[in-house]
């Protein structure tokens, strides 16, 4: 989940900061045994998650391999506006990661094994509904539409604002102050107590494919490539709502929807080593290049007014779409891991993002020559370099059992005072693996607690709202190695 101050675009949906970063993070998720041990899985390898993350890993498996891992992502929202506190609970299924690795020995005695494979790993689940609701007077969002209508005549209204003050004007909650066409207007909720709501339901997940090869030379030193080949699904659906208390005026209520869908793919490339300094120390070190995703975005609005004793006003915008790309930050990667023989392991990993490096850019400079250089220039602005650290332990407790813990910090990506919930982020994570020769079933945990601040629309004219999120996420892990 984005943290990070969130408001309503009023002219129609804008590719901004928040696109950049929403795409440019990454959550805990992948196999069981590297979600329990949060995430530090970079100098271990021979786990399909770390071709997504250190892809010398690959290189560390001494047999081929299949695998799978089914998610279950539960969210319990608690949201805070004016007063007012709504709590929601729901899940969410789905693959977290498949693929296969084959492991081929060579005639060299320098470079005894070969490994190439093949994985999906999803990188980000953008799942998640969310209610927020409160009692107001002196703010509407009518109030924002009369300032974007100002100025602009009743016939070029609609097709100058078709997403925003346009549906506002057809659906008669802003009206012309005279009939002299002076581009004046006014509002149909001028005071008064006022319930507003706004409902988000946010669907999709980012993933990426990778085709990873690797090997070690001398059993000391071990290398792997990774392409990445990510794609992004994402869907936000919003229903805004406010309902009138004031006898006095006419409107009952009226409800402002909105529909988003995003879908892009792209590519990046990651190279990773791993050394084997003694029989019980590994060092490890990747590096991801910058991912260049194309991203196209269908959205439309509509508005519905109900006044009363009347029958409903009803004005939908044109489909829009727009198509463009981000590149994302480059990461670097450090890795350490204590193996303890047949014990267990102590693992630790450190990732250094810059947020700030993310930019957006037109698909077509030929036919589009918008440059986005005030989205880039926010972009620098708000977000910062970020240093994560990652520590998680597997310990063998009988022959084919093992039990695992980790913990994850997630430094914040917004520079200091852009949000009122700057807090870092912590993961908290365990489970428990059984393994046989030829056969591996596993089950992971990862508990973590975000907050975003929402504006319902203008952030000068409205209080800012608080969505609070307890996540857990589980997985389950089969695999079987031949």
């Amino acid at each position: 989940m984005i943290l990070g101050a969130l408001c309503l675009s009023l002219s129609g949906w804008a590719q901004n900061e928040i696109d950049a970063l929403r795409y440019s993070q990454l959550d805990v998720l992948g196999t069981a045994r590297f979600v329990s041990m949060g995430g530090a899985f970079g100098a271990l390898g021979a786990d399909l998650s770390t071709l997504s993350y250190n892809p010398a890993g690959i290189a560390m498996y001494r047999r081929s391999e299949f695998g799978i891992s089914l998610g279950v992502k539960m969210d319990n929202f608690t949201t805070q506006y004016s007063g007012s506190t709504l709590s929601y609970t729901d899940a969410y299924t789905g693959i977290n990661s498949i693929g296969m690795v084959g492991s081929y020995p060579t005639a060299s005695k320098e470079v005894p094994r070969l490994n190439f494979g093949v994985a999906y790993n999803k990188l980000a689940n953008f799942n998640e509904t969310f209610t927020i609701q409160g009692n107001v007077e002196g703010t509407t969002l009518l109030d924002v539409f009369v300032q974007q209508a100002q100025g602009v005549t009743e016939d070029e209204l609609t097709d100058a604002f078709p997403f925003s003050a346009g549906l506002a004007y057809q659906t008669y909650l802003i009206n012309p102050t005279d009939t002299l066409g002076s581009g004046n207007y006014d509002n149909v909720l001028p005071y008064g107590e006022i319930t507003q709501s706004k409902t988000v339901e946010r669907s999709g997940s980012m993933g990426e494919t990778v085709l990873s090869g690797g090997g070690n030379i001398n059993d000391k030193v071990y290398v792997g490539v990774t392409m990445g080949f990510p794609n992004i699904r994402f869907q936000e659906d919003g229903l805004y709502r406010e309902v009138n208390h004031e006898p006095g005026l006419d409107l009952d209520n009226y409800s402002f929807r909105e529909s988003l869908t995003v879908s892009g793919s792209g590519f990046n490339l990651k190279a990773g080593a791993i050394v084997r300094v003694t029989d019980w120390i590994r060092l490890g070190g990747a590096v991801h290049t910058p991912t260049w995703l194309s991203l196209t975005e269908f959205y439309e609005r509509s508005i519905t007014s109900n006044f009363k004793g009347e029958d409903p006003y009803v004005w939908e915008s044109p489909a829009g779409e727009y198509s463009y790309r981000i590149k994302t930050p480059a990461r670097y990667m450090a890795n350490a891991a204590v193996i303890a023989g047949k014990m267990g392991v102590v693992s630790v990993d450190y990732e250094f993002v810059n947020y700030g490096a993310a930019r957006l850019r037109t698909s077509n400079r030929i036919f589009d020559d918008y440059d986005f250089a005030a989205e880039n220039e926010v972009i620098r602005e708000i977000y910062r370099p970020t240093h994560n650290v990652s520590i998680g332990a597997e310990m063998r407790v009988l022959k084919s059992l093992r039990l695992r813990a980790g913990a994850a910090y997630r430094q914040n990506p917004f520079v200091d005072d852009v949000v009122s919930n700057n807090d870092d982020l912590i993961i908290i994570s365990g489970g428990v693996g059984f393994r046989k020769q030829n056969f591996y079933a596993e089950v992971g945990y990862a508990q973590t607690t975000t907050a975003e601040d929402y504006y319902l629309y203008d952030p000068n004219r409205v209080e800012v709202a608080t969505a609070s999120n307890n996540t857990g996420q589980g997985v389950l892990t089969i695999g079987f190695r031949y």
